[in-house]
C-alpha cells in the first residue's frame, strides 16, 4: 500500500484527524501563533527524553 493510500485510509477511519478518541483519551491538535516550528518542538521533545 502506498504512503498516500495509508494516510487516506487512516483519515477515513479516524474522521477528523485534529480531534479524535484514542482508547480512553481524546486527542485534540491545535497550533499556536509562534515562530517555533513543529520540527523545533519535536527536537526539543526528543532531546528532553520525552
Amino acid at each position: 500500500m502506498s504512503y498516500l493510500k495509508k494516510i487516506e485510509t487512516g483519515v477515513r477511519q479516524i474522521g477528523n484527524p485534529c480531534c479524535y478518541r484514542h482508547g480512553d483519551y481524546v486527542v485534540k491538535v491545535s497550533f499556536a501563533d509562534t515562530d517555533v516550528t513543529l520540527e523545533d518542538r519535536i527536537k526539543d521533545s526528543v532531546l528532553s527524553g520525552w
